[in-house]
């Protein structure tokens, strides 16, 4: 028998809600409410030529198959002037199915923040960043922790395409496990 999820909360878990304290539980209500919203991610990295790109082509490619409604854009903190995607990026991306025609990197705007957008960074690091650097910022996440999972999602810059195509696993399954936290939730509603 499969064990019914709500957010990253188990059945059990909610069934000794005597246990949890009223912070997490407002917590895991604002995470499902917030879900239920959604209608845009934005994905960052350090320049958004490498993993906020792979992310959003694997997000978009997933989604498209699933007919969800819900699109995904790549952005950078610090992006000075529009640069193409990283090559060994863009050579995982081909390997595996996803078209990159026309990715350039572009800078992540005040403006783009709003309650219906899921920002997911990649480090820690650059969630920091983000909220001390833009006024408007909300609903910014760390995206192995949004999916219960801990870590940075490392930059593979400079290393080899063996690296790159690790990179492009971690994020895929990071991918896997935020639809399936939404395929969850949504066949719960």
């Amino acid at each position: 028998m499969k064990m019914k999820t709500y957010g990253t909360l188990s059945q059990n878990t909610l069934k000794n809600k005597k246990s949890m304290g009223k912070i997490e539980i407002l917590a895991m209500e604002k995470e499902e409410k917030m879900m239920d919203e959604i209608k845009n991610i934005i994905f960052v990295c350090n320049n958004g030529n490498c993993r906020s790109q792979i992310a959003a082509g694997i997000f978009n490619k997933k989604a498209a198959q699933m007919n969800l409604d819900i699109r995904a854009l790549s952005r950078g903190i610090v992006v000075l002037f529009e640069e193409p995607l990283n090559q060994k990026a863009e050579a995982v991306m081909l390997a595996n199915g996803i078209d990159t025609s026309g990715l350039k990197s572009q800078q992540l705007k005040n403006e783009e923040f709003s309650k219906d957008v899921l920002v997911l960074v990649m480090e820690r690091k650059q969630k920091e960043v983000i909220l001390s650097d833009y006024d408007n910022a909300q609903n910014v996440f760390v995206f192995s922790e949004y999916n219960g999972k801990s870590g940075d999602i490392v930059q593979p810059y400079g290393k080899t395409l063996t690296v790159y195509d690790n990179c492009y696993k971690m994020i895929q399954e990071q991918i896997d496990c935020l639809l399936e936290k939404w395929r969850t939730d949504n066949a719960r509603n």
